[in-house]
């Protein structure tokens, strides 16, 4: 490596076999991990990095197959959704507080106390900002208000630019950043900021890759730990040839394989109780063919395998004890559903319009997407009676990275600011 062993690089290579249809996945494999270096350190605004590796961990589907029905598949339901017309549903005033954002904001990740959140600024055109464009990111308290500056450029130079983010209560963010507008090239940081100043320290390269080999990756902190998914691609596939899921100690460098699977990965989601779940496409053929698994990040033991037979799944969320997902309907409708598996393992349909699930405090929240110029169209539904409402308030959900225990956020920024709601649940 050019760099040795002071960057901590992924290289995934191989093409490993494919056709494994109906199941895959565990914590062991006869796929041997990716090679990676031994620490994790502080990496220099435009330092050279090694040979690098892109879209999320989704997979590259080839045929798009009607769904059928399976016995070891759970089907969506055909009874009619929880939630029907919103309008019906009675208003419920979460306590909390408002934030008023001068201009437009992007609401990037939240935990119980932090939120992310971050903007477009035009200015001159600069050496960092060809464009004039610069992108500001800022880090809010959610107990005392304050906010705080924490990145205008990005790490890796001109020609990159931010995508998703991650916070944790336990004082670290992490963040992605790819090359152009291909999307080439992709890198992830991460750094610990002091709870109280907001100020963020000297960023560290986590994980790096190349778009041809491996996929730009989902992740998620778990305190100091960074859990991430990939999936590792071969000269003969056109399928996720190995999907990944990694978790980093951020603080003393050490990686491990967390789970890997021979068939593609997706979405995750982790919980307070230092688990995750994430999903993983079953079928080679099939993008409607999933399964959710879930992994305790102390050990990688698999804690529950569930299948799911529907439209693709583009959402999960997860919060140590209820698992629920945005999918796309099937063939036959169009828009996406949300669906519910509950702690008992009872499976519900809860929307056939809903986009962005979120776990708090054992209740579900997601946007009502049909309900546009209604006020109130974050829905919530107590997971324990199935009882549903709508918050007070304009907006739509945001979602997180890691769920958090007893807070929601929703914004809005139909108008000239940009209105962040916080809901406190008990």
């Amino acid at each position: 490596m050019s760099v040795g062993s002071s960057l901590l690089l992924v290289t995934m290579v191989g093409a490993l076999a494919l056709g494994l249809g109906a199941c895959g996945g565990g914590a062991a494999s006869a796929a041997s991990p990716p090679p990676v270096a031994s620490s994790v350190t502080a990496a220099r605004p435009g330092s050279p990095v090694a040979p690098e590796a892109s879209a999320c961990a989704t997979p590259r589907a080839s045929a798009r197959a009607t769904p059928r029905a399976s016995a070891t598949g759970i089907a969506a339901p055909d009874s009619p959704p929880l939630v029907g017309d919103p309008g019906k549903l009675p208003a419920i005033d979460l306590p909390g507080r408002v934030l008023r954002l001068r201009s437009w904001w992007n609401v990037v990740d939240h935990s119980d106390r932090f939120l992310a959140v971050n903007r477009a600024v035009a200015g001159a055109p600069t050496a960092q900002d060809a464009d004039g464009i610069r992108e500001e990111h800022h880090l809010i308290d959610l107990q005392s208000g304050a906010r705080r500056l924490v990145r205008r450029h990005c790490v890796a130079g001109p020609a990159w630019w931010s995508m998703a983010r991650a916070v944790s209560d336990a004082g670290w963010l992490a963040w992605e950043e790819v090359h152009g507008q291909s999307e080439d090239r992709w890198r992830l940081y991460a750094a610990r900021f002091d709870r109280r100043t907001l100020r963020v320290g000297r960023p560290r390269l986590v994980l790096r890759g190349e778009r041809r080999r491996v996929d730009r990756p989902h992740f998620a902190l778990y305190g100091r730990r960074l859990v991430s998914v990939t999936n590792s691609y071969g000269p003969q596939s056109e399928w996720g040839s190995h999907g990944w899921a990694f978790v980093s100690d951020l603080a003393t460098g050490k990686r491990q394989v967390l789970y890997s699977a021979p068939v593609s990965v997706g979405d995750l989601c982790v919980a307070a109780n230092g688990t995750v779940a994430l999903v993983e496409y079953t079928d080679p053929v099939d993008v409607h063919s999933a399964r959710f698994v879930v992994v305790r990040i102390a050990d990688g033991k698999v804690l529950l395998r569930f299948r799911y037979r529907g439209g693709p799944v583009r959402k999960i969320a997860w919060d140590g004890r209820n698992l629920a997902w945005e999918a796309e309907q099937d063939d036959e409708a169009s828009g996406y559903r949300i669906m519910v598996r509950r702690a008992d393992g009872t499976v519900r349909l809860i929307s056939d319009a809903g986009l962005a699930p979120t776990l708090s405090g054992g209740t579900l929240f997601f946007t009502d997407y049909e309900a546009l110029g209604v006020d109130d169209r974050v829905i919530s539904v107590d997971l324990r009676d199935w009882t549903a409402g709508r918050l007070a308030g304009r907006g739509d959900v945001s979602t997180a990275s890691a769920s958090p225990r007893h807070t929601v956020v929703w914004d809005d920024g139909s108008g000239d600011d940009t209105v962040v709601r916080v809901g406190r649940l008990p």
